[in-house]
C-alpha cells in the first residue's frame, strides 16, 4: 500500500479544484464579493471566550446571467482555547487547531442549455426536499406541461469530520417530479438515497444507507393564503408529518401557523437524517407554532410562540423534550439616519419534561451602520441569558 497523503495537502487540491474556475471568468463576467469579519467575546465572569470569523464570497456574474460562479470560503480563529475548561467547548473544539479553513460553497451555475433549465455543479446545499449538503451535481429540468423533473448526486459534505469535508465511499443520490395542474395547486414527489460511514460520529455503528420519501402539496385558495402539508417516510418505518397556514394581510401584516408531528422514534440512520441521534432516540413529539410580523414604516415587529410536547415525557432526552417558547423582535431600518438599522430581541423558553424544567429569559440588541454607498458594513451586537433552574431528579 502507498503511503496516504496527508490530510492537509488533499484539503489544499480540493480547494483549487473548486477555485481554479473563478480566474478563468474574470474577462468574461463582472466578479463582485464580500469579506465579513466577526469577532465574538463570552463570559460568565469567570470564564472568558474569543472568537474570530472571517468569511469571504464571490461572484462571478449574477444569478440572471446564463453562465455564473459563487464562491463561499472561511476561517474561525479560537483566539484563547482554554487547556481545560469545557464551559464554551463546541464542534469546533474537535479539531487539534486553533484554526478552522472551511470551504463552504463553490459552484457553477449554466442555465438554459438545451432541456435543462439549471445544471449546477461543485460544492453545493440543497433546501428545497431536505437538507442536503453535497460535491456534485443537480439539474432541473424545463417544464413539460404541468411536469417538472430534478435530479441531483454526489458525495455527502460533513465539515466537522475531517478537513475536506467528505469521505471516500460515501455517496447520495435523488430527485424529484413536480406537477402543478393547477394554477394555484402544486404537489411535489422527492425521493433521496445516502450512503454514510458516519466517521466521527457514532463510529461502532459502521456505514449506514437510508432511503428517504417525501410528498409535499401547496394550495392559494384566495390571493393572500398559502396552505402546505408534506409527509415523509423511510423505506422501513414513516418519519413525519406537517402542515402550515400562510397569511399575507393588508399593512404589512403577515400570520404564520405550523404543525409539526414526529410519528415514529428513530436513531440510526445517516447523518443528514439523525443529527441527533449520538444523544439518544429522537421519540415522537408534536409541535404547534405561530409568529405573527408586522411593518410601521421604519420599524417591523416579529413576535412568535411554539409548543412542542413528547409523547411520553419519561423519555425526554438533552435534544429532544418537551418546551415553550416566545420571543418577541423589534427592528429599524433608517429610523434615525440613512444606513442604521437597530434590533432588540427578548426571549423566554421554558422546558418541562420528567427530569428537569428550567427557565430561560434572554435578551439581544444589535447594531448595523452601512458606509460608503453600503459597500462596508459595521455590526455591533451583545446577548444576555439569565436561567433558573429546578430539578426534581438528578441530572
Amino acid at each position: 500500500m502507498g503511503r496516504p497523503i496527508p490530510a492537509g495537502i488533499t484539503a489544499f487540491g480540493c480547494l483549487l479544484f473548486f477555485l481554479i474556475p473563478f480566474p478563468a471568468f474574470a474577462g468574461l463576467l463582472d466578479i463582485t464579493g464580500t469579506v465579513s469579519q466577526r469577532y465574538k467575546f463570552r463570559t460568565t465572569g469567570s470564564l472568558e471566550d474569543h472568537d474570530l470569523e472571517t468569511v469571504l464570497t464571490a461572484n462571478a456574474g449574477n444569478r440572471s446571467d446564463r453562465l455564473a460562479a459563487f464562491l463561499n470560503v472561511g476561517g474561525r480563529f479560537d483566539l484563547n482555547r482554554p487547556s481545560s475548561a469545557p464551559t464554551y467547548s463546541s464542534v469546533y473544539d474537535s479539531f487539534d487547531n486553533q484554526a478552522v479553513v472551511r470551504l463552504y460553497s463553490a459552484y457553477l451555475d449554466l442555465k438554459d442549455a438545451g432541456p435543462v433549465a439549471l445544471w449546477r455543479t461543485g460544492r453545493q446545499h440543497r433546501f428545497d426536499f431536505e437538507s442536503l449538503y453535497f460535491d456534485g451535481a443537480s439539474l432541473e429540468g424545463d417544464p413539460i406541461g404541468p411536469f417538472t423533473v430534478t435530479a441531483f448526486g454526489g458525495a455527502p459534505v460533513h465539515l466537522f469530520e475531517n478537513p475536506i469535508g467528505f469521505d471516500w465511499g460515501d455517496w447520495l443520490a435523488g430527485g424529484a417530479l413536480a406537477w402543478e395542474p393547477l394554477k394555484n395547486f402544486q404537489t411535489r414527489f422527492d425521493y433521496a438515497h445516502v450512503k454514510d460511514k458516519v466517521t466521527g460520529f457514532r463510529a461502532s455503528v459502521g456505514d449506514q444507507e437510508d432511503d428517504l420519501f417525501a410528498g409535499s402539496v401547496w394550495w392559494d385558495p384566495v390571493e393572500p393564503m398559502t396552505l402546505q402539508g408534506r409527509f415523509t417516510s423511510f423505506s422501513d418505518q414513516v418519519r413525519d408529518t406537517s402542515a402550515g397556514i400562510r397569511l399575507r394581510l393588508p399593512k404589512e401584516l403577515t400570520l404564520r401557523v405550523d404543525f409539526f408531528r414526529l410519528l415514529k422514534g428513530y436513531d440510526v440512520r445517516v447523518i443528514e437524517w439523525d443529527i441527533f441521534g449520538i444523544a439518544g432516540t429522537y421519540q415522537p413529539y408534536s409541535e404547534f407554532s405561530i409568529q405573527v410580523s408586522k411593518g410601521f414604516g421604519h420599524l417591523a415587529v416579529d413576535g412568535g410562540f411554539t409548543l412542542r410536547a413528547l409523547d411520553q415525557e419519561e423519555i425526554a432526552s438533552a435534544f429532544n423534550h418537551g418546551y415553550e417558547r416566545g420571543f418577541l423582535t423589534a427592528s429599524t431600518t433608517d429610523l434615525f439616519w440613512d444606513g442604521l438599522g437597530l434590533t432588540a430581541t427578548a426571549d423566554y423558553y421554558h422546558g418541562e419534561d420528567n427530569a428537569l424544567k428550567n427557565d430561560n429569559l434572554g435578551g439581544s440588541f444589535s447594531a448595523t451602520q452601512t458606509f460608503w454607498e453600503k459597500k462596508l458594513e459595521a455590526t455591533a451586537g451583545t446577548a444576555y441569558c439569565l436561567r433558573a433552574v429546578k430539578s426534581d431528579a438528578t441530572v
